[in-house]
Parts: C-alpha cells; sequence; structure tokens
C-alpha cells in the first residue's frame, strides 16, 4: 500500500485525537487483511484499545469477523473525524445559509444539464455522467466532441465525487475546480472557455436572475460562481446511505447474512480491502490523509477507484474492459494477487458488493426546462449526445 502508517502518524503528530483515529483505521486495513494479528493486538493495546485487542487476541485463529469488527471498533473511532471531513466538504462556507445552499445546488442542476457550456451546445455533464447510470454512461470509454470520436477513459461515476481528494482515473487534480477546466477546455471533450460560457451566460437574463440569489453580493455571473455552483450540486450526490450502511447502525447484526460473510472474505481471505479502502472503499483514507493509492495497470498509474455503487456502474476498470464486475476477478491486474476464491466465496463477495448500491437521489433528476438564452432557444435539457 502506498498510504503508510508512520506517514499518517506524522501527518497527525500535533493531533493525537486524529492521530489515533488514522491508526485504528490503518490497523483494519493493513495489518488484520494481512494476517498481522499479533501486531495489530499490540497496536491496539498501547492505544488503549481493550476490547478491541481482547476480541483480536481472542478470535484471530478461529472465528474473526471483520464485520464485528468494523462495527463495534473501526466505525465509532472515525465516525466524528469523517462527519467533520464530510462536512468542510459540504460547506466551507460558515456563512452560506441553507437557503443559498439550495438555491446553488439547483442552479448547478441546470449547469449540470444544459449543453450551453460546451462549444456546439450539444454536450452536457450528464452525456457522460446519466442520473439513471449511476452518473456514468456505461459506455466502454465516452463518447468525444465528435460524434464519431470516443475519449481514452471510462466515465467514473459523480456519487460522492466531493468526499474524494483526487480526481480522473490518475488522480491528477486534487481540486473539482480543476476537472471542470480541464474538461471544458479539452478539444475532445466541451472544446470551449470560461470566457465564451459566461458570455453566453450573462446574455440571459432568466440565468443572471437565478445566479444573483444563489450569489446575492454579485451583480454579474462569474467563473467562481459557475464552479460553486457546479459543485452545489455536486454536494447533493453524497451516498453512504447503502443497505451495508444499513447492518452497520444495527446492534447485533447476524454475522451470517451474505452480506457480511462477502465483507469478511473482501477484508479478509481476498485482501481486497488492503486497497480499496473502507468507508470510501476506494484508495482514499480520508478524511485522514489526501493522499490516494494508485497502481501501476498496464503501465499507467491508476488511482483505486471506489466500490460503492459499483453494481450500477459498468462496464469496469479505467478503459473499461471488463463486462461485469465478476470478471474482475480474472482480470490481469487482480489476479497477479493470487485471490483465490471458490465459487461460491465470489458470489459472497458480489452480494457484499452490490449491497453499497446507495438509494436514489430524487433531486439529482434531469429538469423540466432550461433558461431561456437568445440564440439557443432548441438546445435540449442534457444535450443530444
Amino acid at each position: 500500500m502506498c498510504i503508510s502508517l508512520m506517514a499518517l502518524l506524522c501527518a497527525f503528530q500535533n493531533d493525537p485525537t486524529a492521530a489515533r483515529e488514522a491508526k485504528v483505521n490503518v490497523v483494519f486495513s493493513q495489518l488484520l487483511p494481512n494476517g498481522k494479528f499479533d501486531e495489530a493486538a499490540l497496536q491496539l493495546q498501547e492505544m488503549g484499545m481493550n476490547d478491541a485487542y481482547k476480541y483480536v487476541n481472542t478470535h484471530k485463529n478461529t472465528d474473526f469477523s471483520y464485520f464485528f469488527f468494523y462495527q463495534n471498533f473501526v466505525t465509532p473511532s472515525v465516525k466524528s473525524a469523517e462527519n467533520a471531513f464530510f462536512a468542510s466538504k459540504m460547506a466551507k462556507d460558515d456563512t452560506v445559509s441553507i437557503d443559498l445552499e439550495k438555491k446553488r445546488a439547483e442552479l448547478g442542476r441546470l449547469l449540470f444539464y444544459d449543453p450551453i457550456l460546451s462549444a456546439n451546445a450539444k454536450r452536457t455533464c450528464s452525456s457522460c455522467h446519466k442520473s439513471q447510470k449511476a452518473f456514468t454512461d456505461h459506455r466502454i470509454v465516452s463518447r468525444g466532441f465528435l460524434f464519431s470520436e470516443s475519449l481514452s477513459k471510462n466515465a467514473p461515476t459523480l456519487l460522492n465525487a466531493t468526499s474524494q481528494t483526487r480526481f480522473f482515473h490518475e488522480g491528477q487534480h486534487k481540486r473539482l475546480e480543476d476537472v471542470f477546466d480541464a474538461v471544458i477546455t479539452n478539444p475532445k471533450e466541451f472544446n470551449f472557455s470560461y470566457a465564451d460560457i459566461l458570455e453566453r451566460l450573462n446574455s440571459s437574463e432568466a440565468y443572471k436572475t437565478l445566479f444573483f440569489k444563489a450569489f446575492p453580493n454579485e451583480n454579474t455571473i462569474k467563473r467562481a460562481e459557475l464552479d460553486a455552483s457546479l459543485i452545489g450540486f455536486l454536494k447533493i450526490l453524497r451516498g453512504y446511505d447503502s443497505p451495508f450502511d444499513s447492518l452497520l447502525n444495527v446492534k447485533n447484526t447476524t454475522q451470517n447474512t451474505p452480506e457480511v460473510l462477502g465483507f469478511n472474505l473482501f477484508m479478509g481471505k481476498a485482501k481486497c480491502g488492503s486497497c480499496h479502502l473502507a468507508p470510501s472503499f476506494g484508495g482514499s483514507l480520508a478524511p485522514f490523509s489526501d493522499g490516494h493509492e494508485t497502481h501501476d495497470v498496464n503501465g499507467k498509474m491508476i488511482k483505486t477507484p471506489s466500490l460503492r455503487n459499483v453494481a450500477l456502474t459498468e462496464p469496469y476498470m479505467h478503459d473499461g474492459r471488463m463486462a461485469k464486475i465478476e470478471d474482475v476477478f480474472e482480470e490481469k491486474f487482480h489476479k497477479k494477487y493470487k485471490t483465490d476464491l471458490t465459487g461460491d466465496e465470489r458470489e459472497k463477495v458480489l452480494i457484499f458488493l452490490k449491497s453499497l448500491n446507495d438509494r436514489p437521489h430524487l433531486e439529482a433528476n434531469e429538469p423540466d426546462a432550461l433558461p431561456f438564452i437568445l440564440g439557443f432557444e432548441k438546445r435540449s435539457v442534457g444535450g443530444t449526445y
């Protein structure tokens, strides 16, 4: 793993509470999946987590349950830090009221589905990120600006995007604003510029009215407000409300349900959880580190994606070459880790992965109509391709 225990502890040397919470999570994701029960027990004892220490020592050679450990010792320890992290992502400006946040999210929803952001006024954010497809497009790789062209990558889901710390498959961007810029200015995507977009938006009295209600201290539409609106929309796409999360909230959950057994295999025998870190089941240990694990996949450094909603986001891998989740077990990169699961065990892991599907976000659906812009009266919600 790229995210080391020492690096995390050094990052939080002036914050003992955060360092302890980070350490618990790393014990769970690194030591226990690799069978280092004695080392894990020692770490837990040093942290004063006596109940966790006793559980590991008592069950390490028999019926150790990763689910029980995660539910009872990891989740309570990191919950406050997770909440603080997501809260900071949800609203960085404490002066922004809930009403303004809602207006910005609604404005962002319009922009997300409005082809006015692309040079030919035919493509939108939803061209590659469709709400009915868990904000992917189910294509092997996404369609390019020229209808006959394709991009080089599979479209990742935007669910939980605002809780990520790196963006794009290579993880080269740290801010969503940089993602917007890359998409808008890419000749193969929107093939446009912020200046041209702002000229179009400022020519629309309907859009200006919406912008000034969402940003009452402004008298013209600017790039910062455009970005903030899109981010406001993405904020409502936060999940972490799946059947698996519901199981975690039930005390004395039955340990022999397929979801729990699948999670135990995912964390234990298969060692998937060493790279796909809970709770995002991706390569980021947020909120404890803004680093993101990457791996060499056929000569490209690719970040470990989140597996939340994975059953809804086919096809798989950054280049979309795997049609089904079960195909990934036989994929070259994953096979080198020698995950030797039986057919029945694979089925249980699949049941666990399917339990990570978030409940639908109805407010993320397409708007009924778009604001009037002279010269672009015939543009359609969601674009034409």
